[in-house]
């Protein structure tokens, strides 16, 4: 047994005693006293013999034995027991029991010292050392160790830290969690903070004094379980971070390197924030440490001064009645809970009852899929926060969260607008789900200054731009023969991540990946460390191409699930916060936090010529897009018509429109200075099939792209401005309404040849328009919301009185030419007018008020035994040459087109028909081409040369048999109203 004489020459002999604790070097005044105050207020509760010297006997009484399993009160005591007799000077017996119990509470230094002293005790017998600074380690750890659980409450809150020019700040933790917040303070939320914080495994340290935010990183794997001391070192304007004496330095930009002003400053959180900030980010410098995740383990020693001028101490915990929340007291749901903070030694430390010293989450963890478990009186609860299972135990999985886009709605956030610091990292990850049915559209951006991270739709492919520094790069994963907006869920996992390659080098490797399926790769290299986020955009922006990158001009029109960005620890669950209102997030719009089960937008089907829908005037201006699918099987049809008024210093009306012509879309526009009419398909669409339309203009130049083939035009003139005043009409114009009213160039508004056929997803300049209400509203009947085929809807003979049928959309058409009956089965009967060569009748059109046409469709049934007669002819009251006759001559129809000073004349008819028979004429122009056919014959052709060729409009609907396929006039630019003529206000007939 060694004597006070030998160990105060052990004492003396510093190099075999273990290394001091952090406590014990920065001992200051009468620390010593207070801790020997303390451990005798231990000691008095412990029921063992102290401050004597032992026998042999009473320390086999102290030694615990493994063969004893008894009660785990028991063991405790015994625990305390060893440790008394250590802080009350008494030698102690080196056993297995023994190093365990000091095991559980020394620095690893300090236990190393009493495990080789344990080695050397089996070598002599009862080798004997007092171990007063030892004993200093120990109660500096006992007294000031804390547990955090890492649970939605857990945070510490101490005293204000005296930054200064050369103040300090010092800890020790002890965790097994590779992520976690350490340490955070600020200036009350302008520029300074101070944050610390361990990122898988490594400690971070992210500071501002004014100059800009700066970052140092040292050491690693230090989520080993193991006590780990920090120290953070200001000299003037270089900031140090040591990590068990590793250090690394930073020096800060400016001129003034003072931490915010002493009296405004905030407190010092450990562990956590609380979370009444969530709702006053406007006090913190760096917004984002509210969504860190909190820490979960041990922390002792905290050592700072408080005061201007005042000594570093090591801080006490405040109490909750010192503690204030914001400007004023807290809420007891933003108190921390007291489960959450526990003393490492909290049977003897702290209050806590000794008689039941078993935690309920050590002797039973319940909790499922990481949940966090804590201790209550009543047991254990978990909590599942940031997880993807709720319930008791986590055990179910939650709905994931989701939101429906509009095109008009979307999420986001800009730290810069409140000149707070920007989401830093050195890897980052998005990842989210997507349903469409739109080929493009912005579902994602994150950027800082000039560097960016773009993702997006772009013609049904994931599209994904990126600029970091002076570098760009792009990817678009469009597999061949797989589009991404079919209405089915898409995950698309973005990851960046940073590698330094030398002091000036970093190396950003970017992987997209869609689906666990499809894959790019792609890096860039330059002087960079770190991403950097201060603003997120979900779904959408105000103006998406005016974002950095935008290869879309479009907003997301479907739905999005479970949006996550990660950068580092930090994990935010965009739509969840924007859900729960949270104050990061600004919501534009009304977004709907679920997604329907069927389509966003049901399609509608268009049953009849006459269905059509209108809609509010379109707003456009300068840039405007328009997108829609489509579907049918006839081959004519109006699809979109919008018209404005003319300016007072325009050449023309405004006019937009978009028709379908034998089987092919075409495109009108004018913008008040010259009409375009382009032929935007390259192949026939009319074959039943799902079709893809988009269009895109900026000023005179616009892009239009049918099943993702684009072509470019040009309006003519030098009007950029496209105003729309009048109401939208979509799948036609409907019967009340005169087609001479309409522009001559929309050859379906003349012929009143509505759209039959579905559409769906309609898009106006990044709106989405819910086509399926309007036709609840307006016209439930002939406009249905849904899109089926019917096949063989001839089948039975639907046509009556020997009309022939033809395949439509879902509907027989009846062709009635050569039967003396009408209507859409044939079955009325038609009426006939008798002349004896001396009558005729006149039909006034337009009310007086002329008409514009570029196409015409007359159908005529005539018998007579007469070889010569006039049977139809336009006129006007004007002085235009301008007509249109039919007549009979030499028992043969001749057709005489007059426009202007040019005539054309068609002959058919190859045998003499004034044989007192029934006989059919079939006229038709298109433009310049003519047609004429009589019964079943082949049709004679004809083309008459005009710049314009606008003639007349036929009051007679004879549009339902439109077989002109070679008739095709796909000219651009052609429709130059100035050259049209006033050609007719009546037609004489016999």
């Amino acid at each position: 047994m060694q004597t006070t004489t030998d160990f105060e020459r052990g004492h003396r002999n510093q190099s075999k005693l273990p290394p001091l604790s952090l406590a014990t070097r920065n001992k200051k005044g009468n620390n010593n006293n207070r801790q020997q105050s303390q451990f005798q207020a231990i000691s008095t509760s412990v029921t063992t013999t102290t401050r004597t010297q032992m026998t042999p006997t009473s320390m086999q009484t102290l030694t615990l034995t493994q063969q004893q399993q008894q009660e785990q009160q028991q063991q405790q005591i015994m625990h305390y027991s060893i440790l008394t007799k250590i802080a009350t000077r008494t030698t102690i017996a080196y056993t297995k029991t023994t190093i365990t119990t000091l095991k559980r509470y020394l620095f690893p230094q300090t236990l190393r010292f009493h495990q080789s002293n344990y080695k050397n005790n089996n070598k002599n017998n009862n080798l004997l050392l007092m171990l007063v600074l030892a004993l200093l380690s120990l109660t500096s750890c006992a007294v000031h160790a804390f547990h955090l659980d890492g649970s939605q409450n857990s945070f510490a809150q101490f005293r204000k830290w005296y930054v200064g020019l050369n103040g300090s700040l010092e800890l020790e933790f002890k965790t097994e969690q590779p992520n976690g917040l350490v340490l955070y303070t600020d200036d009350g939320g302008t520029y300074d903070f101070f944050e610390l914080k361990l990122v898988e495994g490594a400690l971070r340290l992210r500071y501002n004094l004014g100059g800009g935010a700066q970052i140092i990183t040292v050491g690693r794997d230090l989520h080993d379980g193991h006590w780990h001391k920090v120290q953070v070192i200001r000299n003037d304007e270089q900031t140090s971070l040591i990590v068990d004496g590793v250090s690394q330095s930073r020096t800060t930009k400016g001129k003034e390197f003072q931490f915010g002003k002493f009296t405004t400053n905030s407190d010092v959180f450990v562990g956590g924030m609380p979370n009444w900030y969530s709702t006053k980010l406007a006090l913190l410098a760096l917004p984002s440490v509210i969504f860190e995740p909190r820490f979960r383990g041990s922390i002792r020693n905290l050592v700072y001064a408080d005061q201007p001028g005042g000594q570093t101490r090591r801080q006490e915990m405040k109490q909750p009645r010192d503690i204030k929340c914001g400007d004023g007291p807290c809420d007891h749901g933003e108190m921390p809970k007291e489960k959450v903070i526990r003393n490492t030694l909290r049977g003897i430390v702290g209050g806590g009852n000794s008689g039941n010293m078993t935690d309920a989450c050590e002797r039973h963890d319940p909790c499922q899929h990481g949940g966090i478990c804590i201790s209550t009186d009543s047991g254990p609860i978990c909590e599942c926060r940031n997880l993807e299972f709720d319930g008791q135990y986590c055990e179910k999985e939650k709905a994931p969260s989701e939101a429906t886009f509009r095109g008009t709605q979307f999420l986001s956030y800009d730290l810069g607008q409140t000149g707070a610091e920007p989401i830093v990292s050195a890897q980052d990850a998005i990842t989210l789900y997507f349903r469409t049915r739109q080929p493009n559209g912005l579902l994602f951006y994150t950027g800082h200054g000039t560097d960016y991270l773009n993702l997006a739709l772009r013609d049904g492919g994931v599209s994904l731009t990126m600029g970091l520094a002076n570098g760009k790069q792009e990817m678009h994963i469009k597999p061949s023969k797989v589009r991404f907006d079919d209405h089915q869920w898409h995950k698309v996992t973005v990851h960046r991540r940073i590698q330094e390659i030398s002091s000036i080098t970093s190396f950003c490797r970017l992987v997209t990946v869609v689906d666990d399926v499809y894959t790019d790769h792609s890096h860039i290299a330059g002087k960079f460390t770190m991403l950097s986020s201060s603003r997120v955009y979900v779904g959408g922006a105000v103006n998406p191409r005016a974002l950095l990158g935008a290869r879309v001009h479009n907003n997301f029109v479907g739905c999005l699930r479970k949006v996550e960005f990660s950068a580092d620890t930090l994990l935010l669950n965009l739509i969840d916060l924007a859900k729960s209102g949270s104050k990061l997030i600004q919501v534009a719009g009304n977004v709907e936090y679920q997604c329907p089960s069927g389509d966003p937008q049901d399609p509608v089907t268009f049953t009849t010529r006459e269905s059509h829908l209108i809609l509010p005037p379109w707003e456009t201006g300068k840039q405007s897009s328009i997108s829609f699918k489509f579907r049918t099987k006839e081959p004519n049809g109006l699809i979109i018509l919008a018209t404005g008024s003319k300016q007072p210093r325009s050449k023309n009306p405004v006019l937009f429109a978009i028709e379908l012509l034998n089987g092919h879309i075409y495109i009108h526009l004018d913008l008040g200075s010259g009409a375009a009419k382009v032929r935007a398909s390259r192949r026939r669409v009319d074959d039943g099939d799902w079709h893809d339309f988009i269009l895109r203009r900026n000023g005179r130049d616009a892009k239009v792209s049918v099943d993702g083939v684009w072509n470019d035009f040009r309006t003519p003139g030098e009007g950029t401005i496209l105003e729309l005043d009048g109401h939208m009409y979509v799948g036609g114009t409907g019967p009340a309404f005169n087609s001479i009213n309409w522009p001559p160039a929309i050859w379906t508004a003349t012929l009143r040849q509505g759209f039959v056929g579905c559409l769906r997803d309609l898009v106006l300049s990044g709106k989405a328009v819910d086509i399926a209400a309007y036709a609840r509203l307006q016209d439930s009947a002939s406009v249905k919301p849904s899109c089926h085929i019917q096949a063989n809807v001839c089948a039975g003979n639907p046509c009556l009185n020997s009309g022939t049928c033809l395949e439509g959309w879902n509907r027989p058409i009846c062709d009635c030419t050569a039967t003396l009956y009408h209507g859409p089965t044939c079955g009325r009967e038609s009426a006939t007018l008798a002349f004896n060569g001396s009558q005729h009748m006149t039909v006034w059109l337009g009310n007086g008020q002329g008409a514009k046409t570029q196409t015409e469709e007359l159908l005529l049934r005539f018998k007579t035994s007469r070889p010569a007669g006039l049977l139809l002819m336009t006129s006007a009251e004007s002085n235009s040459p301008d007509r249109l006759e039919i007549a009979l001559v030499a028992g043969r129809i001749r057709a005489s087109v007059r426009l202007s000073d040019r005539e054309k004349n068609l002959l058919a008819g190859q045998s003499v028909l004034n044989d007192n028979n029934w006989h059919t004429i079939r006229f038709s122009r298109r433009a310049s081409n003519l047609r004429l056919q009589v019964d079943g014959a082949p049709p004679v052709r004809g083309i008459i040369l005009m710049l314009v060729p606008t003639l007349l409009y036929d009051d007679d609907d004879g549009g339902d048999n439109d077989d002109d396929d070679d008739d095709d006039d796909d000219n651009n630019n052609d429709d130059n109203d100035d050259d049209e003529h006033f050609v007719k206000h009546y037609i004489y007939l016999g």
